[in-house]
């Protein structure tokens, strides 16, 4: 619980100042007087005043602020001075609102790099034919699930990658392939031309066993009391042999309550898990539960600096397009909106899940919630970035400075919807939890004891 607390409030501290560093520079810039920075809300737990400025952690770790002189006219008791925020042109207000979560998205792009540099790493596994589909290339040579790839062109592999790579190698090299697998004790050749390494890898695939890898907070799977390591023997009474089955009975089910089976500790346990669903491109509509595939080899991909920041720029750009996109499924699709809303507790329970993988998968979720609180501020509502950005623009089109009166009114009304996101997310996150103890509690209650 220490251990999950602490990574997930680490990133979440950083990304806040992040954030309002980013508003600071913007203010400092355009010579604005900063007046506070705080870290959280509420009343000051830590604190120091340098200069104009009163640098603070506050006692609500629910974000972070950072005050400006003369934000509005109401707050001034004097007249206007060239330092204050109400006395900048609107396009100047504009730019210090639109810092913060531009600083977000230079946030991601840094952590990309960084990703890249330390070593993203990705998924292998051993070099063992799964699911190989008839009347494709790999089955009408011959090819048989089960088979052991040992070697290609007389160079021995072990992973999954090696093959790869072996492969490719031979197709550059216009080299015809010619693999030798182990079947029940016996070894077999085959060849083929080259120039079909496509068509070839369109057609099999690696074996991999139907075990949960790992569990997404919050997600159906996690609600209905499943773990790392449960073996999937059957979805709706329909038997599992592989991951691919997994696969297309829950992509099959969008939105839909389905029953699965599953192995712990020599136990058979049963579990009702309600999908949720998602729009990918070329795929349509799919279920997901919230699980991925079980741990297995891995390997590591670095780059140069370069190439860092060309592929942490590349990714730092997608995760803005997708992060847009997931916005507007929840828009379309407003009956989705309650169990899409994720709190503070959501994030330090994954940041930490993502913690355990490794580095890279920490700084991967991070950079995401970074892009995703760009994107969320930039909303056009009151009290967020993307509210101030409206009100400058209004004047800047318009030529006037929209009524306090109105202002102040749509504040209120961003306030409160600000308030109430807040206490629909920690009700989401806490009811989660405590769905999850339940389904635990209860599993341990029908299955008491050692395995049976």
């Amino acid at each position: 619980m220490i251990y999950t607390i602490l990574l997930g409030g680490i990133a979440l501290g950083i990304l806040v100042i992040v954030h309002e560093f980013g508003h600071f520079v913007a203010s400092k810039l355009f010579k604005v007087r900063v007046e506070k920075f705080s870290v959280g809300f509420g009343p000051r737990i830590l604190g120091k005043k340098i200069g104009d400025t009163e640098y603070k952690i506050s006692i609500v770790p629910l974000g972070g602020y950072v005050k400006l002189s003369g934000q509005t006219v109401e707050e001034l008791s004097r007249p206007p001075e060239p330092y204050d925020f109400i006395s900048k042109p609107w396009w100047n207000r504009a730019l210090i609102a639109l810092g913060g979560p531009l600083m977000n998205f230079v946030f991601a792009i840094v952590l990309g790099v960084t990703i890249f540099l330390v070593g993203m790493k990705f998924q292998d596994f051993s070099a063992v034919a799964g699911r190989v589909l008839e009347n494709s290339l790999p089955y009408t040579l011959g090819i048989r699930s089960g088979d052991r790839i040992k070697s290609v062109n007389g160079r021995s592999v072990s992973t999954w990658k090696d093959f790869n790579q072996e492969l490719d190698l031979n197709e550059k090299n216009r080299v015809d392939p010619s693999i030798i697998v182990e079947r029940e004790g016996n070894e077999i050749g085959f060849s083929w031309k080259a120039g079909l390494i496509d068509s070839f890898f369109s057609g099999i695939s690696p074996a991999i066993e139907p075990v949960v890898g790992s569990i997404v907070p919050g997600m159906p799977a996690y609600l209905a009391g499943m773990r790392i390591g449960d073996r999937i023997i059957s979805v709706d009474s329909q038997p599992i042999k592989d991951w691919y089955d997994i696969q297309l009975h829950i992509h099959s089910k969008p939105d839909t309550t389905i029953s699965i089976r599953a192995l712990r500790d020599g136990r058979t346990l049963s579990f009702s898990v309600k999908t949720v669903s998602q729009d990918i491109p070329g795929a349509g509509r799919i279920g997901l539960i919230g699980i991925s595939l079980p741990d297995s080899l891995t390997y590591v991909v670095r780059t140069g600096f370069l190439k860092s920041v060309k592929r942490g720029a590349e990714a730092a750009v997608a995760m803005v397009v997708s992060t847009y996109k997931a916005f507007w499924v929840v828009v379309t699709h407003p009956y989705s909106f309650r169990e899409s809303v994720a709190g503070p507790i959501a994030i330090v329970q994954i940041t930490a899940d993502q913690a355990k993988k490794g580095i890279d998968s920490y700084l991967v979720f991070v950079m995401a919630v970074s892009i995703a609180l760009m994107v969320f501020n930039l909303l056009p509502i009151p009290v967020l970035d993307g509210g101030h950005i409206l009100f400058s623009c209004y004047e800047g089109i318009s030529g006037r400075p929209l009524s306090p009166g109105k202002q102040n009114l749509l504040q209120k009304a961003g306030i409160a919807f600000i308030i109430a996101l807040m206490v629909l997310a920690l009700v989401n996150d806490t009811a989660k939890i405590i769905q999850r103890r339940h389904a635990v509690t209860q599993e341990a209650q029908e299955h008491p004891g050692a395995d049976r």
